[in-house]
């Protein structure tokens, strides 16, 4: 502060310094969905105007660094098991930066879809009267499938690795 004087005063300068606190920012975190198993999607982390720095984005506690543009962060991910995920993130501020370290661990959470089944069957008898059953489904599935026979009765059988076969004799059908 300069003050000039006058007839009754003198001049004086005083300085002091002071620092302005930084501001914590509202951290958003979006997501696009639904996601389709081992389709692209983004997570994207808004964190404050022109903000810089990073953002560590944690995906069910797995965390991710990903450099913080013009307030945004954005993710880029693929995830192929079918489930639902938990995501929270931290923003340290760039160097001059306006803004604060900040923590979002409320996060939101996004889902993958399960797959679509698919499931293709041939049926062929044999002369000797014996019927093989061959089921494909989808890739390398595990799981189970009922076959219905005519006489009433069922027939589960284990798929592993997306296929099996099931050969039945002329007394099970």
């Amino acid at each position: 502060v300069n003050t000039t004087g006058n007839e009754n005063y003198t001049s004086k300068q005083v300085t002091e310094e002071f620092t302005v606190p930084t501001a914590e920012p509202e951290m958003d975190i979006t997501i696009t969905q639904p996601i389709a198993p081992n389709s692209p999607a983004n997570i994207t982390v808004t964190v404050g105007d022109n903000a810089t720095g990073t953002v560590v984005i944690y995906i069910d506690g797995n965390p991710t660094v990903v450099e913080v543009k013009n307030g945004i962060a954005v993710l880029p991910i693929v995830t192929s098991k079918p489930g639902t995920y938990n995501v929270t993130a931290q923003y340290f501020p760039g160097e001059n930066d306006n803004y604060g370290p900040a923590k979002n661990l409320t996060g939101t959470t996004y889902t993958v879809d399960k797959y679509n089944t698919t499931v293709a069957s041939t049926v062929k008898i044999g002369d000797d009267n014996h019927v093989t059953v061959t089921v494909t489904v989808n890739g390398t599935a595990d799981g189970n499938v009922t076959l219905y026979l005519n006489n009433g009765t069922n027939k589960t059988v284990k798929v592993e690795n997306g296929c099996l076969i099931v050969i039945l004799h002329e007394s099970h059908l």
